[in-house]
């Protein structure tokens, strides 16, 4: 008996495909339990329409993401922190700090979109990912600028003890 699968089974196919199997499995099992329809042509049309349907979304989705990597791929954000003398940072710069500039500029971004390999402590440029849909990431440059060290007040003792030795 001919079947349309309704959803993807591993053993037999993916949703949508056309498939011939035994007619007490189709009726007892798959028909009932909505995992397939019976291949007649009226849900043979209607499939293929669904998946016209289902293309073209795929489709319009591929170029909505295509333009937003082109876009953020050319991206660079700056950030300027407190860093000490060998250019480590006082912190360090977030996903949620990224994510803030990112929008600032213009785009669209979800904080949880936007992957760091580890934190980013150091003065300099990185590179981090932003995940824009299933399996397509941009890579974003984040430039880190130290504004140096912090004041630190020097201690002067306004008592002098003049140390004692021993002429020997």
């Amino acid at each position: 008996m001919k079947i349309i699968l309704q959803e993807d089974l591993s053993h037999l196919g993916k949703a949508g495909d056309v498939v011939d199997v035994r007619r007490g499995y189709a009726r007892n099992f798959l028909i009932p339990r909505g995992l397939a329809d019976e291949a007649n042509p009226k849900n043979i049309k209607m499939v293929a329409h669904q998946k016209a349907i289902l293309t073209a979304k795929i489709e319009k989705e591929r170029k909505r993401l295509e333009d937003q990597l082109t876009r953020l791929s050319s991206v660079s954000v700056t950030f300027r922190k407190q860093a000490g003398e060998h250019g480590k940072l006082f912190g360090s710069v977030t996903v949620a700090e990224i994510a803030k500039a990112l929008q600032d500029q213009g785009h669209r971004i979800d904080r949880r979109s936007v992957r760091l390999e580890r934190p980013i402590k150091s003065v300099g440029t990185h590179l981090t990912s932003v995940r824009l849909g299933t399996g397509v990431y941009a890579t974003v440059s984040v430039l880190v600028e130290g504004q140096g060290p912090p004041v630190q007040e020097v201690f002067e003792p306004t008592d002098t003890v003049k140390s004692e030795s021993n002429p020997g």
